[in-house]
């Protein structure tokens, strides 16, 4: 190999080793959200939730619509989906209930729609972690009425 070849493989080398210094070659989780199921509710409509994208470090909107207007928001968070469970008086529960948290009340708006947001923390920790998510709205007037939204999953991400 002439001095010339070796120091352009060399050259190529160097840069090549620059180039990937400190980057992973592991290609990043994309967050997402995946709607599962329907929601339940006694009025003729029932409760539809959405998200954004669950971006690591950023805010994620929430947004509930169609809930009955006498009712109260509570935001219900699990560590995953899972099979539906279905609910005393109609319905059905579509995340884990092994670990539960939840938000709320939220104030429902008299077109029936709510708008919540959440950070999630810069951890990277929280990349590809499924995080299942749904709405329970109470009512004010009569203890027994409830209705339930579609589940949301989450998968953390960039």
């Amino acid at each position: 190999m002439s001095r010339k070849t070796a120091f352009h493989v060399a050259l190529i080398a160097a840069v090549a080793i620059l180039f990937t210094a400190g980057t992973s070659l592991e290609a990043q989780t994309a967050a997402s959200v995946t709607s599962v199921g329907k929601g339940f509710s006694s009025e003729p409509s029932a409760p539809q939730f959405i998200t954004s994208q669950p971006l690591i470090g950023a805010s994620v909107s929430m947004l509930g619509s169609h809930c009955p207007a006498d009712h109260v928001a509570y935001v219900f968070v699990g560590l995953s989906a899972k099979q539906p469970a279905q609910l005393p008086k109609g319905g059905f529960l579509y995340l884990n209930p092994d670990l539960m948290l939840f938000s709320g009340p939220l104030a429902i708006s008299g077109a029936g729609t709510f708008l919540s947001a959440v950070a999630l923390p810069a951890d990277p920790g929280l990349e590809g972690v499924k995080i299942a998510l749904q709405v329970l709205t109470l009512s004010t007037v009569d203890p027994t009425d409830y209705a339930v939204s579609n589940g949301v999953e989450w998968i953390c991400g960039y």
